[in-house]
């Protein structure tokens, strides 16, 4: 039997760095920082869960060059439908916020990080979850 390369068990250099990527917008964001312990919207890499009935399933996430637009299922309680949402990133004085637009909401509701932005994981191998 042959052995197998090591080079082809390592992930390509450009692949890794890829998956280890976190997006800028994955964490914990309020209105404001006094909101981040009891009113806290939960985002991941591929959902959204607000402190009320709204949650989003991403389905596909674009890089845009102020943040990201975002397709998905959204719920506002039992009701759900096809959503999609713009996440706008810019850094205030206090630090880096998230504004989020489009969907079922009329306004932009702009949020403040709550705490230290989501590292990745290290090495190969690692999973969303």
């Amino acid at each position: 039997m042959a052995k197998a390369s090591p080079e082809l068990d390592q992930p390509a250099p450009a692949a890794a760095a890829a998956a280890a990527k976190v997006p800028a917008y994955v964490g914990r964001w309020a209105v404001t920082p006094s909101a981040c312990a009891a009113r806290a919207w939960n985002v991941g890499a591929d959902q959204l869960r607000s402190p009320g009935p709204f949650s989003c399933s991403f389905t596909e996430v674009t890089p845009t060059l102020a943040g990201y637009t975002v397709l998905g299922m959204c719920r506002v309680g039992k009701a759900s439908a096809p959503g999609r949402l713009v996440f706008t990133m810019t850094q205030l004085p206090s630090g880096p916020s998230l504004t989020v637009s489009g969907g079922p909401f009329q306004e932009p509701i702009g949020l403040v990080r709550c705490g230290e932005p989501v590292q990745a994981a290290a090495g190969p191998g690692r999973r969303r979850g």
